[in-house]
């Protein structure tokens, strides 16, 4: 998988397209699905979607965050000390770009 980028794999020197399935999460847990440009929303559907700092306040262990197409811009830190899954929506290339990084420490 190239940096930064959750939608293509690398396969012969060129890409592949990839589609991902919305993850199955266990009762208690929820899917929530996020947007670039989006300040706060609901986001437990794909047209209620928040921004990606929101998604990971709202995650709690088990959860999935589902990112659509576009360029996320991470300009200050995100830390979550929650295990979550995070992927692209069906065959969407987010890329996740800026100057801040997403620290991740749960397990």
């Amino acid at each position: 998988m190239a940096i930064g980028s959750l939608g293509f794999v690398a396969a012969d020197c060129g890409y592949k397209a990839v589609t991902y399935d919305i993850p199955t999460v266990q009762p208690g847990n929820k899917v929530i699905y996020a947007q670039p440009g989006i300040a706060v929303a609901d986001g437990t559907t794909t047209n209620t979607a928040t921004s990606l700092r929101d998604a990971f306040a709202k995650a709690i262990k088990g959860d999935a965050i589902v990112l659509k197409a576009g360029t996320y811009v991470v300009d200050s830190v995100i830390y979550s000390n929650k295990s979550v899954t995070m992927v692209p929506e069906g065959n969407a290339n987010p890329t996740i770009t800026g100057m801040a990084s997403i620290i991740v420490t749960g397990k």
